[in-house]
């Protein structure tokens, strides 16, 4: 599966949010709980800030390379 998710809006839908992540809802609704994504309610439906997912994603493959480090030491 090497389909891209195409998405340039800065705020996402929680179905979008999910794709862009490749994550499920779950665990985008866990994160939004945990304070680690920046998220709105409108109306009845969330949506999410795509720059949040950037950063936490960025920030979890530091850490990752930073555990690997680590290990190998």
């Amino acid at each position: 599966m090497t389909e891209s998710i195409q998405i340039t809006s800065a705020w996402l839908t929680f179905k979008e949010a999910c794709e862009y992540a490749r994550v499920g809802h779950h665990t985008i609704r866990q994160l939004l709980n945990d304070g680690e994504l920046t998220g709105r309610r409108v109306g009845r439906k969330w949506i999410v800030s795509r720059q949040s997912i950037d950063d936490y994603l960025s920030e979890a493959t530091r850490k990752v390379k930073v555990a690997v480090g680590e290990i190998l030491r």
